[in-house]
């Protein structure tokens, strides 16, 4: 290198961008450029570092601190290799994280915080695919938003993380094309309760003006698997419990009147038939095991449109699932039961001694009757049979495994045969006076 060149080279570097400076001393001293030259860019080099407003960069060039010498960037590299960046608080520690989550490996943006737990996730899955997760104060996810190849998803979960509402869009169901846009709500237990399409991937018009104020009016729907008739309820809101104003027969568990939201969904019009379910017990799918008392109408003959009964709440869960359905909640059955105007029975407010045959209740005919043989008394929602014949098993569970009874029996006092009597028993509890219907 010429004599002329060589100096230009230093004067270029003692000329270097403040950003550059840690690198322009190495130069000018690999060079060989001259003592002044190598003073000068040690000078500007560490005027740079000293203590300012904004803080200093080290000459390292991956931490940022504060004017108390605090970390507030750090920019480096996890135990395994991975680059990771860290905003700090004032404190030290992380309240933002651009690195890899531990758990999973993905790429993932994390904001913490005062105990420097994760609130906030924005992940980026290995195939490309974004998602948003918020975090309670207990780490668990409530809110996330995530997208696959079938669309985009908004899952709502409870205290214990289990779903209670995802919005999104579905993949089909068997040989289905296309996909479906919809709600899927879930009780407490995480149990799928109800499914709203979206039609045409539109969201409905909720503010329609010719909306019917009985939100819990109800149409006739195709039969399911099981050639069940099913009643279709609309969702809405819906007071569960004694309403103390038409029932004075209430017990007190009962008097915690209050309103809840229900999503839409189809219950069997009639209880579940001894027929119906020997089909589910000829398929393999359904056990006849415990239902051989004499009370019961497992292969009596003449009762096959009788209710089954003795069941328990295992033997109910069984068949609901082999006909593609399931238990109804407490909520949707008081709904189909009651509709929405706070009554005490099924057809109103008067009671069984009103001349008319409303229901099967106080033993008056030894037993269980066909199903659907008191007309008069139908639901608000067309259903037959919410009260009186047989208890009917619900999805509710309550501590110690206990699972929620509804409706009365044929031999239950009428106090007892009212929409909001609950009767709680094990689920292998299995008795004369208790069957099931159900729900979708």
């Amino acid at each position: 290198m010429r004599a002329d060149d060589h100096g230009e080279s230093c004067k270029g570097l003692r000329a270097a961008p403040r950003t550059w400076l840690s690198l322009a001393l190495i130069l000018v001293v690999s060079a060989g450029c001259s003592k002044e030259d190598i003073n000068y860019v040690r000078a500007r080099l560490s005027q740079s570092l000293a203590p300012s407003r904004e803080g200093y960069l080290e000459a390292r060039g991956f931490v940022v601190r504060d004017r108390q010498g605090a970390i507030r960037i750090n920019i480096g590299v996890d135990e395994d290799g991975t680059p990771i960046i860290t905003l700090n608080g004032k404190d030290g520690r992380p309240h933002a994280l651009i690195g890899a989550s531990p758990e999973d490996g993905l790429v993932t943006i994390a904001l913490t915080d005062q105990s420097h737990d994760a609130r906030l996730l924005l992940q980026l899955g290995d195939d490309g695919s974004p998602s948003v997760k918020l975090i309670d104060e207990n780490k668990t996810q409530r809110i996330t938003l995530t997208t696959d190849t079938t669309g985009p998803r908004l899952r709502l979960s409870g205290s214990k993380g289990q779903g209670r509402a995802v919005l999104g869009v579905f993949p089909p169901a068997d040989d289905a094309k296309g996909s479906t846009a919809g709600l899927l709500v879930a009780n407490e237990m995480g149990v799928p309760v109800s499914f709203t399409t979206v039609a045409g991937d539109a969201m409905p018009d909720l503010d329609r003006k010719d909306r019917k104020a009985d939100a819990a009016t109800a149409t006739e729907v195709s039969k399911g698997k099981d050639s069940a008739q099913m009643v279709a309820i609309s969702g809405g809101p819906l007071f569960m419990g004694c309403n103390e104003t038409v029932d004075t027969e209430c017990w007190a568990e009962e008097k915690t009147g209050r309103t809840v939201e229900v999503g839409g969904f189809e219950i069997d019009k009639t209880e579940v038939t001894v027929d119906q379910y020997a089909r589910c017990v000829s398929a393999g799918a359904c056990s006849p095991s415990g239902l051989n008392n004499e009370l019961c109408n497992w292969q009596r003959p003449g009762r096959e449109s009788h209710p089954i009964n003795c069941v328990t709440w295992h033997q109910a869960v069984a068949y609901c699932r082999w006909v593609g359905k399931r238990l109804p909640t407490d909520a949707e059955w008081e709904k189909a039961a009651r509709g929405t105007d706070r009554r005490k029975y099924p057809w109103g407010n008067d009671g069984y001694d009103s001349g008319r045959d409303l229901a099967n209740v106080g033993s008056l005919f030894g037993g269980t009757t066909p199903v659907g043989s008191f007309p008069a008394g139908a639901s608000p929602s067309g259903a037959l049979d919410m009260v009186g014949n047989v208890l009917e098993w619900t999805a509710d569970s309550q501590e110690g495994g206990t699972y929620s009874n509804r409706g009365g029996s044929w031999r239950a006092l009428p106090q007892n045969a009212r929409i909001s009597f609950r009767g709680m028993n094990a689920a292998r509890f299995e008795d004369p006076g208790i069957g099931f219907r159900c729900a979708r």
